[in-house]
């Protein structure tokens, strides 16, 4: 599916999903969208290794953020699921206070975390199904500076990684202690190199030609499936953004219209 669409549409639909995981609050519509993200990352077809690293990243995400909020949740009211340390044990009980799972600080934790696990999935297809070029390409309709940074630097992180190993290891090799490692030793040969890099990386922009006040003359051919998907994915959720924007002041009591008090309640009861 992605593959059938340009590089900036598949950028809007990892915007809109982010817009939808943070204007959501209901369990089944979270799940929708992490499903639906989870539709998106299917489709660029990740190998076993793609599908490992995926499983690394969001599976101690989802059982963390859960468990953690139902052991430690603060609201009212509470349901007690499990008694893990009771008030009445000799020590830990009079220390901790008793600890207790509870059911809403499950269900909030699944909230919390289907929010993130939902934005992962979909980064994750974004960026194997993107490839560096088109990402230049992209910002390169905004910006021919930013264009250039940032790919600049994404070329650039294979290679300050492994000249920071290099100046970690002659720190260690040289240093009397032998253990301590001072963060000045470190950093002002790492960013020595890096000035120097630049410095000379400018000069090749410079002789090349590069102007960076000059305006891009690139253009967005979008087909007319781009065109939908952009339309029906990013507006649905600037609606969504908004409706939720409009209802939180409402709650805060810093804007109130009456003419919306049916799409008040249809967020409440619905978002």
């Amino acid at each position: 599916m992605l593959s059938r669409l340009s590089p900036i549409t598949r950028l809007v639909l990892l915007v809109s999903v982010n817009i939808l995981a943070i204007s959501l609050d209901k369990v089944r519509n979270l799940i929708l969208l992490t499903l639906a993200s989870l539709a998106l990352w299917a489709s660029t077809k990740p190998d076993m290794r793609k599908i490992r690293f995926t499983l690394m990243l969001v599976l101690p995400v989802m059982w963390s953020i859960v468990l953690m909020q139902g052991l430690f949740y603060r609201g009212e009211p509470k349901t007690v699921l499990l008694v893990i340390i009771p008030e009445n044990l000799p020590v830990l009980g009079p220390l901790t206070g008793g600890v207790y799972l509870y059911y809403q600080g499950l269900i909030y934790g699944l909230v919390q975390s289907l929010r993130l696990v939902s934005a992962m999935l979909a980064g994750l297809a974004v960026a194997w199904s993107t490839t560096e070029s088109e990402l230049i390409r992209i910002l390169s309709i905004g910006s021919r500076k930013l264009s250039i940074a940032v790919g600049v630097a994404i070329r650039s992180i294979d290679v300050i990684s492994s000249e920071l190993n290099v100046v970690m290891l002659n720190v260690k090799l040289t240093s009397r202690r032998g253990v301590s490692l001072k963060i000045r030793r470190i950093v002002r040969p790492l960013v020595a190199q890096v000035l120097r890099r630049s410095y000379v990386m400018s000069l090749a922009l410079l002789s090349r030609g590069f102007n960076p006040e000059s305006r891009s003359r690139v253009k967005l051919n979008l087909s007319l499936l781009d065109k939908v998907v952009i339309a029906v994915t990013l507006g649905f959720a600037v609606f969504i953004g908004i409706v939720k924007l409009l209802t939180m002041l409402f709650l805060y009591n810093l804007l109130y219209v009456p003419a919306l008090d049916y799409l008040y309640r249809w967020a409440l009861t619905s978002l």
